[in-house]
C-alpha cells in the first residue's frame, strides 16, 4: 500500500510539473501570438497611412491638374485677343510706329 500510495504521490507531482510546463508553453505561444498580432497591426496602420498620403496628394494633384488647365485657358484667350490687336495693325501704322521707334533709338544716342 505505501508503494501505491508514493506512486500516486509522484503522480501528482510529474501531473503538476506537466501541468505547469503546459501552462508556460500556452503563455510564451500568448505572448507569441500577441507580438504578431501588434506587429501585423503596426504594418497595417502604416499601409494605412501610405495610402490615405497617396489618395490625399493625388487629390491634391488633381486640383493642381484642373486650376493649371484654367490658368492656360486664361492665358491662350488673353494672348489670342493679344495677337487679333497686333494683326489688327495695318501696315502703314507698323512702319510709322517702327520709324518713330528707331527715330528714338537714334536719338536716345
Amino acid at each position: 500500500m505505501n508503494k501505491i500510495l508514493q506512486l500516486g504521490g509522484r503522480l501528482n507531482k510529474l501531473i503538476e510539473r506537466t501541468e505547469d510546463e503546459a501552462e508556460q508553453i500556452v503563455e510564451e505561444a500568448r505572448k507569441e501570438a500577441d507580438e504578431i498580432i501588434n506587429s501585423a497591426k503596426d504594418e497595417a496602420s502604416q499601409r494605412l497611412q501610405r495610402a490615405q498620403r497617396r489618395s490625399g496628394l493625388n487629390e491634391f494633384l488633381q486640383e493642381a491638374e484642373q486650376e493649371a488647365k484654367i490658368e492656360a485657358k486664361k492665358v491662350l484667350e488673353d494672348y489670342t485677343k493679344r495677337a487679333e490687336v497686333i494683326s489688327s495693325v495695318s501696315d502703314p501704322e507698323l512702319k510709322e510706329a517702327s520709324k518713330l521707334i528707331v527715330q528714338e533709338v537714334l536719338s536716345y544716342e
